[in-house]
């Protein structure tokens, strides 16, 4: 079976090298993800909030902590939240990041699987040696029965099994379980520690076998409820068993929480939800890692080495819930960035920050003086006083109040409205390539683009992507500029941040970053007005003519990394595939390879101006009397395109003063246009 989920990989990733669309992958599509609940729901709780001298830590502590983090670009922080004896004495969104949205956790949800684990062997339903192919008798099989006869609950908690089906048979069909119960091991059980989120997957199978329940129903029930921890999901495999290892979303504050739980030894609010023998069970050594900061692995949770008895909650790319029991401290974060295993640029400033700290056991005097450069401090990083103008010179972290010929630049921009640029069968998506594997959420593929009239402040990039029209407002203060993507019937709200500027061609570009709240990715889009040779269309920045065509590079951050080693593979593979690539590797050439690789992941399309005559679009900007000095207010709503019965939930503008109704028109162009 492992060979043929390596079959089944291979033809993925030289699909999504093809930029080929829609569904794509072997594991059946559904949408799952529900859009985010904004508002408090009932029944949830909030933790307690103190200053930070109340609870015998230094504000200028907690400030040095996040100015270093938000200084260091290769952090890439979204969210932090530092806790002490119970209560919130420090936290930040780092723009445009929100504190209340859920994120995406990754695998920091293995430790929650774990807790589960610990209850039911708690209560006498599940023991740690039992073997799991007693657990799910309705897949065992002579192989399985060979093959994994010895693997028991305890191996697959402290990631010991061995079994070689792996991460990578989330994308090769619907029956995971199947799957791995069919799967030959690299090693006899407990041999040694070999990190696999199938382990975590089965344990969730065998929490359905035992209780009937799924994971995320059980876990819903004995942890979640019991502590107000409302706003919350987690995804399911085709076959409905909770992921076990990834897929849940987590807003801070309720990472936070869990993490106090375990401070706490299982209890809340008097009530013991994880049994106290298992917290401790579970934090204690069961293998060696090869991580220099936690070389040491319980039960779904690492040890750390940076204070006595200190271990984290891990999630990639940097969703972490870190507990110091010897100073009663809990801290989380959201970031993204490329950090894996605790290795890299944030974790290095934690790790320092928590070794130098000093704390009280008694209340330190308020230092007013210092709590305002806290506060001021979250200000900026918060970025709650941004300027009103439309882009402004410095960079994306930098502002001022000085244009670089701001009006220039503009009145370019609306000799564009009204005009529309094809782009063919792209197969690139808004959703970023790491997005779309990790959700198995595959794009349709941007078939156009097109640039609409807004306000005086901003302007639309419309996105044609399958049945959806995307209109990205762009400019002015960007935490206006939010949009939601139904993509497959998931809903993912994101913010539009925009530079304008030229390149070495002179051409213009427009610099988007679109942000998704609820995730750790970002989508990069550049859009260059013209071509860069003289000799060739420059209209794009010369006049008021519309160039005949623009080019477009993607990109995405974080996740680079991981993506191109995961495409790297297929150099190594068995069928027909990797005797290909490897052929490539023994003529030397195999930086083809590689640059296969990094256009699959940064491609780069370009889109011909579609005339009046292909279909009807008009050709010509707006004329600048058009844009009403008034229209200041936009709000998002759904339009309908196509039967006039069935809404695609496209995001359209309306302008709310009637005079501007032309302007709303255009702006709701449709996909036929």
């Amino acid at each position: 079976m492992a060979l043929s989920s390596d079959l089944y990989v291979g033809e993925l990733l030289m699909r999504l090298v093809g930029h080929q669309t829609g569904e794509i992958s072997k594991v059946d599509y559904k949408p799952q993800k529900p859009a985010f609940y904004k508002e408090p729901q009932e029944g949830e709780t909030f933790l307690e909030r103190a200053t930070p001298e109340s609870q015998g830590v230094s504000s200028r502590w907690v400030k040095d902590l996040f100015e270093a983090l938000h200084e260091c670009p290769k952090a890439n922080m979204h969210k932090i939240m530092v806790m002490r004896h119970g209560k919130v004495i420090g936290e930040t969104a780092f723009a445009p990041y929100d504190l209340d949205y859920w994120h995406i956790v990754h695998s920091l949800s293995k430790s929650v699987t774990g807790m589960a684990i610990g209850i039911l062997i708690g209560e006498g339903k599940l023991n740690i040696t039992d073997k799991l192919i007693d657990l799910i008798p309705d897949k065992k099989t002579l192989n399985s029965m060979l093959r994994l006869r010895d693997v028991t609950i305890e191996h697959l908690l402290s990631m010991t099994s061995g079994v070689q089906f792996n991460e990578a048979g989330a994308i090769s069909g619907n029956d995971w379980v199947k799957g791995f119960m069919d799967s030959g091991t690299s090693f006899a059980p407990g041999k040694e520690f070999s990190y696999n989120s199938m382990n975590s997957y089965m344990l969730s199978a065998v929490v359905t076998a035992i209780t009937g329940q799924s994971l995320f129903d059980f876990v819903k029930e004995r942890i979640f409820d019991p502590m107000g921890i409302k706003r919350v999901f987690w995804e399911a495999c085709p076959k409905g068993i909770t992921k076990g290892g990834w897929g849940l979303f987590l807003r801070i504050e309720d990472m936070c929480k869990l993490g106090q739980l375990y401070l706490q030894k299982g209890m809340w609010e008097g009530k013991q939800l994880v049994p106290e023998g298992w917290v401790v069970a579970s934090t204690t050594k069961h293998a060696t890692t090869d991580i220099p900061d936690a070389p040491g692995y319980g039960y779904h949770l690492w040890l750390l080495n940076s204070r006595e008895g200190s271990y984290i909650f891990n999630g990639m790319l940097g969703q972490n819930v870190y507990i110091f029991p010897d100073i009663d401290m809990v801290l989380a974060v959201n970031a993204g960035n490329n950090e894996v295993f605790q290795t890299g640029a944030m974790t290095d400033i934690l790790y320092e920050k928590m070794r130098d700290i000093e704390v009280s056991d008694e209340p330190l005097s308020e230092d007013p003086m210092t709590t305002r450069f806290l506060d001021k401090t979250i200000d900026r990083i918060m970025e709650k006083e941004v300027p009103g103008k439309l882009i402004l010179r410095g960079g994306w972290n930098r502002r001022s109040d000085a244009y670089d010929n701001q009006q220039d630049k503009i009145m370019r921009i609306r000799t564009l409205y009204g005009s529309y640029y094809d782009l063919g069968d792209s197969g690139i998506g808004i959703f970023p390539l790491m997005m779309q594997i990790t959700h198995n959420n595959f794009t349709d593929g941007i078939t156009k683009i097109g640039f609409v009239p807004v306000d005086r402040k901003r302007f639309g990039v419309q996105i044609y992507e399958g049945d959806q029209i995307y209109t990205l407002l762009c400019g002015a203060d960007m935490y206006e500029n939010k949009v939601s993507f139904n993509i497959h019937g998931e809903v993912y709200d994101a913010v539009v941040k925009t530079r304008l500027s030229t390149d070495e061609y002179n051409r213009m570009a427009i610099m988007l970053r679109i942000f998704f709240l609820e995730e750790t990715s970002e989508r990069r889009i550049n859009i260059y007005l013209g071509s860069k040779y003289d000799q060739e269309d420059t209209r794009g920045f010369r006049g008021s003519n519309i160039p005949d065509g623009i080019d477009v590079h993607f990109n995405e951050y974080p996740g680079n990394n991981l993506l191109s080693g995961a495409l790297s593979t297929i150099t190594s593979s068995k069928g027909i595939q990797g005797m290909i690539m490897n052929k490539l590797d023994e003529f030397g050439a195999s930086f083809l390879v590689g640059k296969t690789i990094h256009y699959t992941i940064n491609p780069r399309v370009h889109g011909f101006l579609i005339k009046e005559e292909d279909n009807g679009v008009v050709g010509s900007g707006d004329n600048e009397d058009d844009i009403k000095k008034d229209n200041e207010e936009i709000v998002n709503i759904n339009i309908n395109v196509g039967d006039s019965d069935k809404s695609s939930g496209v995001k359209g503008i309306v302008v709310k003063d009637t005079a501007d109704k032309d302007i709303a028109d255009k702006n709701t162009t449709n996909k036929d246009s």
